[in-house]
């Protein structure tokens, strides 16, 4: 028995070593794993993966120093949670600032995303509106979505504030979103958004935010963006430049100079 027990106790450093050794990392080539923002500022992502392949976290890291922490929760291989952490000063661990549940239907269609807000709920005001959750409707059996309603968390939640109607072309991606705001039930046209696209492969398809329709639920990368007011004049006008290498997207330059540097797991 004594000399059983000795060869465990020899065992068991190994093991640990072993099982150290055998970790998952979050890494998996192939997989995104680092966008910069202005290299000189070293502001930049860092992407991590569950060994299913999904997006597990991402940290947002500014002059070598930890800001931001977005973690992602799954359930029948549906995104069902996101939780955002900040951190508000130097020295200070990160903190718990918002809470995302991710609803669907019996088709496994999203139909809401709801937003609790940690230790220091906003109030809405003026022209600030701090959303308490996103519905999204569907027309028929259609698995895109064709209109998102916004919620105000300082309303009865019997109306929203706002209400987009969303339009696709042939590929999945989105042509155009019609914004109205809503006011006594009554909508109201607030401006229209047009979007372009390259034959570029989109990093952010179906990964990191799906309230960012754009970029989450369009399979090509966008190249272009107008915007039109209710009076049909052009209030915004954007260009998205790239290159890509490998078939894989490694730059983009807009038309306000926001560079971006895509890298990925080896």
């Amino acid at each position: 028995m004594k000399q059983k027990l000795f060869i465990l106790l020899l065992l068991l450093p190994a093991l640990a070593c072993k099982k150290d050794a055998d970790e998952f990392t979050g890494a998996i080539p192939g997989k995104l794993e680092k966008i910069y923002y202005h290299r000189n500022a070293d502001q930049v992502r860092v992407y991590k993966y569950s060994e299913q392949g999904q997006l597990a976290s991402y940290e947002y890291w500014f002059d070598q120093v930890l800001i931001e922490r977005h973690d992602y929760t799954y359930q029948d291989n549906k995104l069902i949670r996101i939780q955002d952490f900040e951190r508000f000063q130097d020295g200070k661990p990160l903190s718990l600032v918002q809470d995302r549940t991710l609803s669907y239907d019996e088709h496994n269609r999203l139909v809401q995303v709801a937003i609790g807000y940690i230790n220091n709920k906003p109030h809405s005001g003026g022209i600030i509106v701090y959303p308490s959750r996103y519905e999204f409707g569907y027309t028929g059996s259609a698995t895109r979505f064709t209109t998102v309603k916004t919620f105000a968390i300082d309303d009865s939640q019997t109306e929203p504030v706002a209400e987009a109607a969303l339009e696709y072309d042939v590929k999945g991606n989105i042509s155009r979103i019609t914004t109205y705001t809503v006011a006594d039930q009554v909508k109201t046209l607030a401006y229209t958004t047009s979007y372009s696209y390259a034959a570029v492969v989109n990093p952010h398809y179906r990964f990191e935010s799906p309230l960012d329709y754009v970029a989450f639920y369009s399979p090509d990368l966008c190249t272009g963006i107008v915007a039109t007011g209710a009076d049909g004049q052009q209030t915004y006008n954007y260009a998205r430049e790239y290159e890509q290498a490998d078939g894989k997207l490694t730059y983009t330059r807009g038309t306000d100079a926001d560079a971006r540097w895509y890298e990925y797991y080896k």
